[in-house]
């Protein structure tokens, strides 16, 4: 399994087995392999949905910075640890 390091070191995506909606301002996630939920809170869904979008690692760096007014490394540390955990959980595939 990839640390964050890694994670934030290359691109990632969606695994493939894994299916979202909306559910008011979160996001809910099932994993159709495993068949179990998960809930994103509004930043987990903000980074959700720049992975929809298939956003570079920097790019949702600085979409971080921007929209939560944090510094890059506040923001590259918390992204590669909420990266690390849809990871744990088999919710990305690194490319």
């Amino acid at each position: 399994m990839e640390k964050a390091g890694e994670l934030l070191a290359g691109t990632v995506r969606i695994h493939p087995a894994v299916a979202a909606r909306w559910v008011g301002d979160e996001i809910v996630l099932l994993h159709l392999g495993e068949g179990v939920y998960f809930s994103l809170n509004n930043v987990g869904a903000f980074i959700w949905s720049h992975l929809e979008h298939n956003a570079q690692i920097e790019s949702i760096v600085d979409a971080i910075m921007t929209e939560y007014d944090v510094d890059a490394v506040r923001a590259t540390r918390d992204l590669g640890d909420f990266l690390d955990g849809l990871q744990q959980h088999c919710l990305l595939a690194a490319r």
